[in-house]
This record gives C-alpha cells, structure tokens and sequence, in this order.
C-alpha cells in the first residue's frame, strides 16, 4: 500500500481507520511517501497504538532512523522502541566492529527474538542494518 499526503485514503471524513486496518492487513508492505517532518512517525505512533506485537521500520538512511525513533517516542508511550545500528567496518574487512555497536546489535536481536505476538517492540532499521547476516536463532537463543 502506497500512502501519500494527497491520496484519497487520507482526507478528514474518513479518518485514520481505514488506513490502520489496512497496514495491519500484513498482506503488502506499508509505505509512507512524501509525508513530512514528523508526521510519518505520527502516523506510525497510531499504528503501534494499534498492533500490539512487534513492528519492524525500515528507514533510509541512520541519522533518518535516529530521529523517527526519537519523534516515535515523543508521540507514543506504549511499548520499547530501539534503533538496530549499522556495522561500522565493510564486510571483509580486517578490523572487528566496535564492541558497543554489537552489543547493541545483539541486545535487540535478542529482545526481537524473545518477542512474542504481544510484545509491544518497535525497531527501526537503516537498510544498511539488514543486509548483513546474523547469526542463527539457535545460536543466539
């Protein structure tokens, strides 16, 4: 579903219902095009106030990512909202990421992991997070 600021689906007289029962339809990913400022992670503070388990953002960039997570925490109160950071170093490189950087990293693969379908967690992710591999829940378990 594609929503933008003139799309019909966003006028007054209809509200913000239609919208959330159809992101919470899981059936196509949602995005958000041409909204501005921090009306996108008000959009989204409706959502999770709507869905009660884990929801995962993908945002462009991590300085894009930093500052939805922090609109995110402005407008909402329910659930935890953490940020899953970049590596630091190239892949194939032979310097190791920086130790915070990975622990962050696995304390919120962690929390995701252990999440259950009640768990109100919402992780926003640069693209450049989720490109790299992890490790195998068994592993991390």
């Amino acid at each position: 579903m594609r929503f933008t600021a003139r799309n019909e689906r966003w006028e007054r007289r209809e509200g913000l219902e239609p919208w959330i029962a159809t992101a919470l339809d899981r059936e196509s990913p949602l995005r958000l095009l041409r909204v501005q400022g921090s009306a996108d992670a008000w959009l989204l503070s409706r959502l999770r106030d709507a869905h009660p388990g884990p929801i995962l953002l993908i945002s462009p960039s991590s300085k894009r990512a930093e500052r939805m997570a922090g609109d995110l925490r402005a407008f909402t109160a329910a659930g935890e909202i953490g940020v899953l950071p970049r590596y630091d170093v190239p892949p194939f490189d032979r310097f190791s990421p920086h130790p915070e950087i990975e622990a962050r990293r696995m304390s919120l693969l962690y929390r995701l992991l252990a999440a259950d379908d009640q768990t109100p967690l919402t992780v926003v992710a640069p693209w450049s997070a989720l490109l790299r591999r992890v490790l195998p829940r068994a592993e991390l378990r």
